[in-house]
């Protein structure tokens, strides 16, 4: 799967504080974007084991 082309279409989320800063304090400790992360998650979700590395290839590159 090529996850380094996104169609940057967005998708509206409403996340809880505790949410919101749980997740930004990881982006910070992986220092990826809340975007990379979030990609990330939704992979691991849906497919199953999916290092980091390999679903942010292009290395904070992207716009979001």
């Amino acid at each position: 799967m090529d996850d380094n082309k996104h169609d940057n279409k967005p998708i509206p989320v409403r996340l809880t504080d505790k949410l919101t800063f749980d997740v930004m304090t990881e982006c910070v400790r992986l220092d990826k974007k809340p975007a990379e992360l979030i990609r990330y998650a939704l992979r691991f979700y849906l497919y199953g084991t999916v290092g980091i590395a390999q679903s942010t290839r292009n290395e904070n590159h992207s716009d979001d």
